[in-house]
């Protein structure tokens, strides 16, 4: 399920290798390019399981090698039946070889010369004197070789597979034998020219992968699997893509959806290139210049943040953040024009072409001690520490042309799912910087994403700290979840005691009944549902939010319980006004919100007409009227169905002759008058009052009827008002 509008489609995959002949070359050894390459997509937030039938010790060298636990891969020691991943050892799945194998298969390979092996703990457990085969075993595992007398009595203990080694050019022939003896008891197959496994009954790697894949939350539709052994032909076949290395005997690339050109490791990088999706994003050219110079400098460079998220999501980003290893003088030594913006903080601004550009150090915040600001920054050489302290995993990528995209919380998967989550602990993160609490919700109503559990939780834990944070603050993220394409969201901070500390008017709101045949909402539901009705204009969402903000005030009961709300327009204008100064907003947004808050119910019960639609744009205002009408809509739309059509068509019918009126230049204010104070004045009518009273009267004249606005009218009639006065 994918939330919002992504440009770069991300679906999470999974990339499973077979250690031998896929990860490693012939050496057994991990070129420099696979590991860029497996590193590379585990940070674009994909993961790798390297899959093996070698003992848990066996494969460390490769965990450590790749640094998959800074990195988030996984080890799937499929030693037989026993399914365990390695880096938690949490035993994924477990089926056990009957001993009663053990004789026959001691037997044969006693008889053939053949070398026998079980595993106990750490250590190889052999039945003769090992073989070249035997030693190559336990020297690929790093593990001690045990040589056993009493084979067949020392092996009372669960195993999970036996390992038979035999020169190549007859380990096919004894294969063939062993599968024979032992159908429907055991799965014999070879995993090398010269290893054959016996290991309990229908348990192959595709057994394995499918109980490995469940555990980690995926499916096989999003698994790539590449290997080049018998063994791997099970999970090759099980796999969305199976890949068969250049290398692979026939029946492997037969099994395959997709044979590599080139053989071993060096294949590896085609594969990722071809079936694991990339993000690619088109850095304008002054922040790349940006990144170039300073990584021609030696330094690394990304841009970070919520350009990358924007740039995703197929919106344009406002702003394009860089984040580098280079300290602050050493970014100022390697441009001409810089500008020190914070640089107590380690942000410099650099101008490139008129355009500013945001470069900071990578760093890790001291202690927080106001909600707001680190006590201290400490610069570091570490990408990871760096992105580690913003805010939510969507905010925490950075990407550069040359590496891509480096994801190391999921990030894009969180896009994916549209969830909104903390990086890492999110009670230490809104802990960090309370706003963190209504940034959350604010990008959830803008991304019409969800909210994580853990992370709603600690919203809802240190709701109160937002006492701290300044009221403009509050305002500026209010007001941006209010123009957002999910403006109900504000249920979202009713729900986890935001609005409490931010808006307690609103929370009464959620608490006061509407029972009346014109309502189906609550008040506060209500409001929700009026701001999903009109368009993200700042002013209409306010204007939405508060229209009943006053009716709790004003609610009287009847006998039966219907509520009525008399009065609640002037209460509200009123209470909009005391929020809207406690939130600091401007004053022409005060007195705009506040007329429409006062004038939302007005022409309710009346039929539209020339005349009254006149006065009515002189009472409200030629500024605000335009906007009156989607108030009222927005109002309708959000009761319950009753009348509701009657209702639609007498705003419409308000809107036309408005139109009307607007059309043929009708008088609706002084300013509109063919007369004015100056021509009193000629008129022998002294400044005052009385020229206020005056110009007031004619108005109401033309209001009445517009054909009088015209200037000899007009005096006569100042004129007989200026007798009588």
């Amino acid at each position: 399920m994918i939330k919002g509008k992504c440009m770069n489609h991300y679906e999470e995959k999974v990339l499973v290798l077979d250690i031998d002949g896929t990860l490693t070359n012939s050496e057994k050894q991990i070129t420099s390019a696979t590991k860029a390459g497996i590193q590379e997509i585990l940070k674009r937030g994909h993961k790798v399981i390297l899959a093996s039938g070698r003992p848990t010790p066996g494969m460390r060298r490769y965990e450590q090698e790749l640094e998959l636990e800074k990195y988030g891969g996984y080890l799937l020691s499929f030693n037989g039946g026993r399914i365990v991943e390695c880096r938690s050892g949490e035993i994924v799945y477990q089926r056990l070889l009957s001993l009663s194998v053990l004789p026959s298969l001691y037997h044969f390979a006693k008889e053939h010369g053949c070398g026998l092996i079980t595993y106990l703990g750490d250590q190889v457990i052999s039945a003769f004197d090992p073989d070249e085969y035997v030693r190559l075993e336990a020297r690929i595992n790093g593990l001690p070789i045990r040589v056993v007398e009493n084979f067949l009595e020392f092996v009372d203990f669960d195993i999970n597979k036996c390992l038979l080694t035999a020169p190549p050019d007859v380990a096919l022939e004894y294969e063939r034998q062993l599968r024979e003896s032992y159908q429907g008891i055991a799965s014999v197959y070879r995993s090398e020219a010269f290893f054959i496994e016996i290991m309990p009954e229908n348990v192959d790697k595709a057994t394995a992968l499918d109980h490995m894949l469940e555990s980690l939350g995926m499916t096989r539709e999003n698994a790539i699997c590449c290997g080049d052994g018998f063994n791997d032909v099970s999970m090759i076949k099980y796999a969305g893509v199976g890949v068969a290395m250049g290398n692979a005997k026939p029946e492997v690339k037969e099994a395959a959806d997709y044979v590599t050109g080139t053989n071993d490791e060096d294949g590896l990088v085609e594969v990722i290139e071809k079936f694991i999706p990339s993000v690619t994003i088109d850095v304008p050219e002054g922040a790349k210049q940006v990144l170039e110079t300073l990584r021609e400098a030696g330094y690394e460079a990304y841009v970070v943040g919520g350009c990358v998220r924007d740039s995703i999501l197929g919106r344009e980003p406002q702003d394009w953040d860089v984040t580098t290893s280079a300290r602050p003088e050493e970014v100022k030594a390697l441009f001409r024009r810089t500008i020190d913006t914070g640089i107590q903080h380690g942000t410099v601004t650099v101008m490139i072409d008129r355009e500013g550009y945001e470069v900071t150090t990578y760093r890790i915040d001291g202690k927080y001690e106001d909600s707001r600001h680190p006590s201290e920054v400490i610069f570091t050489p570490s990408l990871e520490e760096d992105l580690k302290r913003r805010d939510f995993t969507i905010n925490a990528m950075a990407y550069n042309p040359k590496e891509g995209l480096v994801d190391l919380f999921g990030g894009l998967k969180d896009m994916e799912w549209g969830i909104i989550r903390c990086v890492g602990d999110p009670m230490a993160r809104f802990g960090e910087d309370a706003l963190r609490i209504m940034r959350a919700v604010r990008f959830s109503a803008q991304l019409g994403y969800d909210i994580e559990e853990n992370t709603k939780r600690a919203i809802s834990a240190l709701a109160p700290k937002l006492r701290n944070v300044s009221a403009e603050r509050i305002q500026t993220e209010l007001v941006k979840l209010l123009k957002s394409g999910h403006p109900e969201y504000l249920r979202i901070a009713y729900e986890t005691g935001i609005t409490k500390i931010v808006l307690p008017e609103f929370d009464v709101c959620m608490e006061t009944p509407q029972k009346h045949l014109h309502h189906c909402y609550n008040v506060g539901e209500h409001t929700l549902v009026s701001m999903t009705q009109v368009s993200g204009d700042k002013i209409l969402r306010l204007t939405m939010l508060f229209h009943d903000i006053g009716k709790p005030k004003c609610i009287t009961l009847d006998e039966d319980g219907t509520t009525h709300f008399y009065g609640h327009p002037g209460v509200g204008e009123k209470m909009a006004e005391e929020i809207l100064r406690r939130l600091k907003f401007d004053n022409d947004t005060i007195r705009m919100v506040c007329k429409l808050v006062k004038y939302h119910d007005y022409g309710n019960e009346e039929e539209p007409g020339f005349r009254s639609v006149r006065r009515a744009i002189n009472r409200i205002g030629e500024e605000a009227f335009p906007r009156i009408f989607e108030v009222w809509r927005g109002d309708v739309l959000a009761q319950s169905d009753y009348m509701r059509e009657e209702k639609l068509a007498r705003i419409q019918l308000w809107q036309e002759i408005y139109e009307k009126v607007m059309e043929e230049r009708q008088c609706v204010s002084l300013k509109d008058l063919a007369i004015d104070g100056k021509d009193l004045i000629a008129m022998g009518l002294k400044p005052g009052p009385e020229m206020g009273a005056c110009l007031q009267a004619l108005l109401e004249e033309v209001l009445e009827e517009p054909s009088r606005n015209e200037r000899e009218w007009l005096e006569a009639r100042a004129k007989e008002w200026m007798s009588k006065s």
